[in-house]
């Protein structure tokens, strides 16, 4: 559920299920990336900069924003991420 942003508020997530990459990315956020690097507030969703790959991810500040964050995993290649 999304509660609608209040003032300058940002809209706040009651609950965010965030996929583990292989190498290491949550979300769409990749190692390495510019979106890795942004924590403002300012910035809820980002554009992806992985070749090949045209999307949006919600920015680190907002999955860290949710009342309860799940991050799931899962396979062998993960257990080093």
């Amino acid at each position: 559920v999304i509660s609608p942003a209040s003032g300058d508020l940002a809209p706040q997530i009651d609950m965010a299920l965030i996929g583990l990459g292989n190498d290491g990315h949550i979300g769409s956020v990749y190692p390495g990336s510019i979106a890795a690097g942004v924590f403002s507030a300012d910035s809820l969703t980002l554009p992806v900069d992985k070749p090949g790959k045209q999307s949006i991810t919600m920015s680190l500040a907002m999955m860290s924003a949710a009342t309860k964050t799940i991050i799931a995993t899962c396979g062998e290649g993960k257990s080093e991420a």
